[in-house]
């Protein structure tokens, strides 16, 4: 079960925070699957991390519970590729780097696109 969300979903704790207070989400986009659900329960609440591959597109919905903060790892070089239901994110643009961007969020649900590189 550890490997199913901490890999392919991506959940992982950042190992510079109390455990799961800032959250790394860097799923694992097997080439064989299309999609993953993923989920574990952190000291402060229910984390999700399910994604999807469908027709060049990524789709993650995640959560991300009270008084937690998360850096996301989109596949993606291209930051003004990712939206957030339907629309262009808001969310705060941290770097890209070996193909991927990264962004950070607060606690809530979302529900992300983006264009696969």
């Amino acid at each position: 079960m550890v490997w199913n969300y901490e890999y392919l979903g991506g959940i992982k704790t950042d190992k510079n925070e109390v455990a799961f207070k800032k959250i790394i989400m860097d799923p694992y986009l097997a080439p064989a699957l299309r999609f993953v659900n993923a989920s574990t329960t952190s000291p402060y609440g229910k984390l999700v991390s399910n994604w999807k591959k469908e027709n060049g597109k990524f789709n993650w919905v995640v959560t991300i519970p009270p008084n937690s903060t998360a850096i996301l790892a989109f596949p993606t070089t291209s930051f003004a590729s990712i939206f957030e239901n339907g629309v262009a994110a808001k969310t705060k643009y941290l770097y890209t780097e070996n193909g991927k961007t990264y962004i950070e969020i607060g606690s809530g649900n979302y529900s992300f696109t983006c264009d696969i590189k």
